[in-house]
């Protein structure tokens, strides 16, 4: 699944894509690559242990379910010192960066063979967590190493439900009938229902406090409208966005 927004729903994006994600790979053992995956250069090999077996590898789903700490990958769009490590590390430079709480919710070995040495697994994780990695580090716990021949993101969280579709099915005559409203992501967000008045203020930068003692994020609509998000504490505006044009306001 990936979730495409367009229009004013692109500032929604840090805010939708934050719930948990599930996915499906598939590990290879014996072989570790510059870039964690097949599309990488091979960088080290060990032998996968003698004797290996699905029932002597069933104990990693209870080992790396809860909190982990991982390092963010050189080949990755994190920044350091507004440059992505992908190009430091097409140059050859490595950035050490701290490791990373992450949480992963769920972890499910499907299936072990001996050749061509793969794992097939499913997880699902929260936010930040590199399957590169956690793959990388399922081989090391078995001693040795390991790289993703395949990766499918299955869903994220807030859009389990929706149907997915393949962009061949994305052509220009029904484009538009496969948008789902822009506040699919966050429809567990408080409602607030704005007047005239509330909304001018809104959208020209004055704040108020509301009736209601409200405390973390609303959506705010104005007829009917989703036209801003906020992050309240005690009823008051902390952190705000505008999501549309002034030609919402106009009577």
């Amino acid at each position: 699944m990936l979730v495409l927004c367009f229009g004013s729903a692109t500032k929604l994006t840090q805010y939708i894509l934050e719930d948990d994600k599930s996915y499906s790979a598939i590990l290879k053992l014996g072989e570790e690559t510059s870039t964690g995956d097949k599309e990488g250069n091979i960088i080290s090999t060990l032998p996968i242990p003698k004797k290996l077996n699905l029932k002597k590898i069933l104990y990693l789903e209870k080992k790396f379910t809860g909190i982990q700490y991982q390092k963010p990958p050189m080949y990755s769009a994190l920044k350091y010192h507004g440059i992505p490590l992908y190009k430091y590390a097409r140059k050859g430079i490595t950035i050490f960066k701290p490791k990373r709480k992450i949480i992963i919710k769920s972890l499910k070995i499907y299936s072990y063979s001996c050749y061509p040495n793969k794992i097939i697994f499913h997880t699902i994780c929260s936010k930040g967590t590199y399957i590169r990695i956690l793959a990388e580090d399922l081989a090391k716990e078995l001693g040795t190493v390991g790289h993703l021949i395949a990766l499918h993101r299955n869903y994220y969280s807030r859009f389990k439900s929706y149907k997915m579709h393949t962009l061949e099915n994305l052509n220009n005559k029904n484009f538009l009938d496969k948008l789902i409203p822009m506040d699919s992501g966050i429809l567990k967000w408080v409602i607030y229902n704005a007047n005239i008045n509330e909304w001018k203020m809104l959208y020209y930068g004055i704040n108020f406090t509301l009736s209601k003692n409200i405390n973390g994020w609303i959506r705010i609509y104005f007829k009917k409208k989703l036209v801003a998000i906020s992050y309240m504490q005690n009823g008051n505006f902390i952190k705000k966005k505008i999501l549309c044009s002034s030609h919402f306001i106009r009577i």
